[in-house]
């Protein structure tokens, strides 16, 4: 809308407007367009394909295929084939650790009590090893086992010997019988000569159920003297003067010697009363005895002499 006053205005610049469109389309037409130069013999580049990496219509077709799914025999074959290697591997763990060991070649072993025995021990599988020993027996002191492995025998009786190597594995055992040496002995035998002159009379009564064994300790040093008698049987015999404790010990009719007396059945007894071999004038005193069982089983006062 023209108002009064605004004809100048709007008209200068609607020239304005003109000549900018003007001078526009004489440079347009006074600078010509530059001609790309041409080069003979050259062909012109090709477009450049598409960069790789990006996926085209094929790559998109073969993305969004489905996956196969294995066929059950195909899983039974994977199954087998771990399996079979677990098997393998079972088995050559077994093979390492398995082994037999054999002790005395199978047989049982015999030993005197006071001696020793190494047993031989082999392995199936001609294998070096350290040897661990366990005794199985109702009496736990009948054999003892040294550092080395040898057994010592100790007192009579039955022992399973349990051999295991060192990595606990593998075992063997065997039976060991051991027992007492028997010593052959006559009724009124000297088993410690007295020293002195045999002069006072000394009588013994066994009663039936055992021999005895009997130690005079004397209370001068030097003057002991010791003897066996049978069971059932009564001994006559002359004793040096003196003055003397009475051991005594019995526990069967088999004799193993000082060391073992009667074996596992030995009882150990002390009279009370001291025995006393004397002379008075023109008489001497001796002494009559009569042996039984006794109740208890050792010396009040300590160990049996030997």
């Amino acid at each position: 809308m023209i108002r009064p006053g605004n004809g100048p205005v709007l008209l200068g610049r609607l020239f304005m407007s003109y000549g900018e469109i003007l001078t526009t389309e004489e440079l347009e037409t006074a600078s010509p367009e530059p001609e790309e130069p041409v080069f003979e013999g050259l062909e012109p580049e090709a477009e450049p394909e598409e960069a790789l990496g990006t996926p085209g219509p094929a790559d998109l077709a073969v993305q969004a295929a489905p996956r196969r799914k294995m066929s059950f025999w195909g899983k039974l074959v994977i199954l087998l084939i771990l399996l079979a290697a677990w098997l393998a591997f079972a088995y050559g763990v077994w093979e390492y650790l398995s082994d037999t060991l054999t002790v005395n070649d199978g047989k049982a072993a015999e030993l005197y009590v006071g001696e020793t025995l190494k047993l031989p021990i082999t392995s199936e599988k001609g294998r070096e090893s350290k040897y661990l020993y366990h005794l199985v027996s109702d009496d736990p002191g009948t054999l003892k086992v040294k550092d080395d492995g040898t057994l010592e025998a100790l007192r009579s009786g039955v022992t399973k010997v349990m051999v295991q190597t060192n990595r606990k594995n593998v075992t063997g055992s065997c039976i060991v019988v051991t027992r007492y040496k028997k010593v052959k002995i006559k009724n009124g035998k000297w088993l410690v000569k007295p020293k002195g002159e045999l002069i006072a009379p000394l009588s013994i009564k066994a009663e039936k159920g055992s021999d005895y064994y009997l130690y005079f300790r004397s209370i001068e040093p030097g003057n002991d003297f010791a003897i066996y008698v049978k069971s059932g049987k009564t001994l006559e015999l002359k004793a040096p003067l003196g003055e003397y404790v009475l051991y005594y010990s019995g526990g069967g009719t088999e004799w193993y010697g000082k060391d073992y007396k009667f074996g596992n059945d030995t009882w150990e007894a002390k009279m009370g009363e001291h025995l006393r071999f004397y002379q008075e004038d023109y008489r001497i005193h001796g002494a009559r005895l009569t042996l039984k069982i006794p109740e208890g089983n050792g010396p009040p006062d300590g160990e049996f002499p030997l």
